[in-house]
């Protein structure tokens, strides 16, 4: 795996980030040996950055030493520390800040549970003068009748007030249609995924595409882990973003991984989404890692829920996704692409030292995440070549010997995607110390790069390549589509990414 410490040095291009507006790393600067945490809880300016923990070990201390925690991944970013199901009934008062709500009834099943008074306080405008989201007309919002999750914390006054939001009809477990022709489903997730974006404006949509002619809640168990494929759109209408006012928008791709969980509010199943988001800098914060869903779409000041359409494709694929076990011990390959892409964004936080990442033809948002997949396969590959010790045992299971061999299939096929005349790119074979270079390497030479993996270049192209892998091995995927989900805002529209 890539190193993920570093001596971080800030170079021109950091300064020149900084004079930009980007944020960038400014506290550990100077800083020797910097790992994955102090990366993390230090990129901000502030101490604004809120993680929870993902099954930690405590070791308690002793009269010799102090008590120790212990984690085996990165914290995960969130917006706020408690959270509540309600329905949202409007403002207490007209240009109030204050919504009366109804809190859901676990008993019940229905929102008729206690009212309440929450806080929903008024979004700072971006430097476009866009708003992230706001909560003008949210009672009226076709999701409102299923509820929201609400994410905040209690002010100095003591009134919980509302950082974030998630519909709960988007994250449960009910699809609005089901495809089960398969050529019905490849042509909907390769060529009308986007369909009719700005006349949907505030809608979602759940689509399951599945080789088995069944429905969404007997498709997926509690306790199941999907690989997730992340394309957003861009913003349109009279507060048209600069990066949409041209005749090609790519908009952006990443992974994740979503759970299912049961959740205590409901007793239902619902989906648990964290992204691992390889992500340069930006003037608006965000930070490579992992980041819940409920931060990184659904902040209200900072997620992009009410601002951009978005496609959330989770993949369940038997080879790929389930636990392979024998008396040598279990493996999931889900666990070393996680692996692989904590790596990258550690990398990304740091620049590999430099303090600063840019996006461009050869290194961005599609390809860096595409080499972490690519990664993870050849960490695959060499463990299976080195010590086929495990795989003899797997293989004495015949449904884990198919699992495997789709396995090694959808590897082989994936980096074919992700190669230029069956040849891979060098600096992805040779993993050289790369992040942080901007087009001071040449703009000819950077695109060519590019080129080696060139299907990995466009976030859309990289969406559609990895999932005409994942479809041909008979994947299962449960598409979730927003369009500027939210309070109505009349000048923006969404805008579908469109190459």
């Amino acid at each position: 795996m890539a190193q993920t410490r570093y001596t971080v040095k800030f170079g021109a291009d950091a300064e020149q980030s900084r004079d930009a507006g980007q944020i960038v790393p400014a506290r550990i600067d100077g800083w020797a040996d910097v790992d994955p945490l102090e990366s993390l809880a230090a990129y901000h300016p502030l101490d604004d950055i809120l993680v929870y923990l993902e099954e930690p070990s405590l070791e308690p201390g002793a009269l010799d030493r102090p008590a120790a925690l212990y984690i085996d991944h990165d914290p995960i970013q969130i917006s706020a520390p408690y959270y509540a199901l309600v329905r949202i009934d409007g403002r207490t008062t007209p240009g109030s800040d204050l919504f009366t709500v109804t809190h859901y009834n676990r008993a019940s099943g229905q929102f008729d549970g206690p009212q309440a008074t929450l806080r929903f306080p008024d979004i700072v405008r971006d430097m476009y003068t866009v708003r992230n989201s706001t909560m003008d007309d949210i009672e009226k919002s076709p999701v409102n009748p299923d509820g929201w999750y609400v994410y905040g914390a209690q002010d100095r006054a003591g009134q919980f007030t509302v950082r974030a939001l998630a519909p709960r009809d988007l994250l449960s477990l009910r699809a609005d249609r089901v495809i089960s022709d398969p050529k019905a489903g490849r042509r909907y997730i390769m060529k009308q995924l986007w369909d009719d974006s700005e006349k949907k404006k505030g809608q979602i949509e759940k689509t399951l595409v599945t080789p088995q002619a069944t429905g969404a809640m007997a498709a997926w168990q509690e306790g199941e882990r999907g690989l997730l494929l992340h394309v957003y759109g861009g913003i349109g209408g009279q507060k048209t973003e600069p990066a949409a006012k041209f005749f090609v928008f790519w908009g952006h791709f990443a992974y994740g991984f979503a759970d299912v969980v049961r959740e205590p509010l409901t007793d239902e199943l619902r989906f648990d989404i964290v992204y691992h988001q390889v992500y340069a800098q930006n003037v608006d914060g965000v930070i490579a890692g992992a980041i819940h869903w409920s931060h990184y779409l659904g902040d209200r000041q900072f997620g992009w829920l009410g601002t951009r359409p978005v496609a959330d494709t989770i993949v369940k694929l038997p080879g790929l996704t389930e636990t392979y076990t024998s008396n040598l011990g279990d493996w999931n390959p889900l666990d070393t692409i996680r692996d692989n892409l904590e790596a990258i964004t550690a990398r990304y936080r740091v620049g590999d030292g430099s303090g600063a990442t840019f996006a461009t033809a050869a290194y961005s948002c599609s390809q860096d995440a595409s080499q972490a997949m690519f990664d993870a396969i050849t960490e695959i590959e060499d463990r299976i070549l080195e010590d086929p010790a495990p795989v003899v045992a797997l293989t004495m299971d015949p449904a884990q010997a198919t699992r495997l061999q789709d396995l090694m299939g959808i590897q082989h096929d994936i980096k074919d995607k992700m190669s230029f005349l069956w040849k891979t790119r060098k600096d992805w074979k040779d993993d050289p110390q790369v992040y942080g270079k901007g087009f001071d390497d040449g703009a000819i030479r950077n695109f060519l790069t590019g080129l080696g993996s060139f299907r990995m270049m466009l976030p859309p192209v990289a969406y559609r390549s990895t999932m005409d892998v994942l479809l041909k091995y008979n994947a299962e995927a449960f598409v979730l589509r927003t369009n500027q989900v939210g309070g109505w805002d009349p000048e923006i529209a969404p805008v579908a990414p469109n190459v």
